[in-house]
């Protein structure tokens, strides 16, 4: 029974059928964010198990089969990976040290990506996330650091046909961690990290000049995101050098 699973799982073409699955969920997801987003937009600023107990719904059924076909993906191409290496491991004698290296990684750049995967199961299970709504002159504690608001300062568009339409915010913020002090500065699309916490700038209503209440700040603990981080790099510089590799055996040939 267990050589009938391993072969199953081997096979190259359920990889085919789980990647043509996930596609096929994917799409229908995008089309349930698109129509229910008051329900699934939270998933951005929460762990998934505190976003189920606070939004208990049907409607999360295709997150569930996700999960199970990435799961799928994951072990499948584990086991597809480790039986390309051990083949290849055993007439390794046959080739050169360069050619070897050529011929494994392809195997290489599955394990890197099986990385980032499980960087990404990581950030969606674990990890800390705030959101704290901003207020000028508010200060905000956590277990490393403290966080004092000095100043919210909205931009908006000058232009007639833009008008009162938001451009920009920028927040001055005051960290202290441990007896020193940093002056920070946040705003949309620039956050910044501090010792594996990320904070960014979002806005949950639309704000009128002079009114700064819908600013809120997203604070983030990623436990994955260096094995994201990790696998990425890793994966991109492998794919490279071997791509480069080929190119030059076509040419010498």
């Amino acid at each position: 029974m267990f050589k009938s699973a391993w072969q199953f799982l081997a096979n190259v073409k359920v990889t085919l059928y789980l990647l043509f699955l996930t596609a096929l969920n994917l799409v229908i997801g995008a089309l349930y964010i698109k129509f229910c987003p008051d329900i699934f937009r939270p998933l951005n600023q929460m762990l998934f198990q505190e976003w189920f107990n606070a939004y208990r719904t049907g409607k999360a059924w295709w997150i569930f089969f996700l999960f199970f076909l990435l799961a799928l993906l994951g072990i499948n191409t584990f086991v597809c990976t480790l039986e390309r290496l051990t083949a290849l491991w055993v007439r390794r004698r046959e080739y050169s040290f360069k050619r070897f290296i050529i011929m494994i990684s392809p195997s290489l750049m599955h394990i890197f990506f099986l990385v980032a995967l499980s960087g990404h199961a990581l950030s969606i299970f674990v990890g800390d996330h705030y959101e704290v709504p901003l207020k000028t002159g508010d200060t905000i504690t956590l277990p490393p650091f403290t966080l004092k608001i000095k100043e919210i300062r909205p931009l908006f568009w000058e232009h007639p046909l833009l008008k009162n339409s938001l451009k920009q915010c920028i927040v001055a913020l005051d960290l202290k961690a441990s007896t020193q002090t940093y002056a920070k500065e946040i705003s949309f699309l620039h956050p910044f990290c501090f010792q594996g916490w990320r904070l960014n700038l979002d806005m949950s209503q639309k704000s009128k000049p002079g009114e700064a209440s819908g600013f809120r700040l997203l604070i983030k603990r990623d436990s994955g995101a260096k094995l994201i981080l990790l696998g990425g790099i890793l994966l991109s510089f492998l794919m490279a050098w071997y791509f480069l590799n080929l190119n030059q055996n076509k040419q010498e040939r």
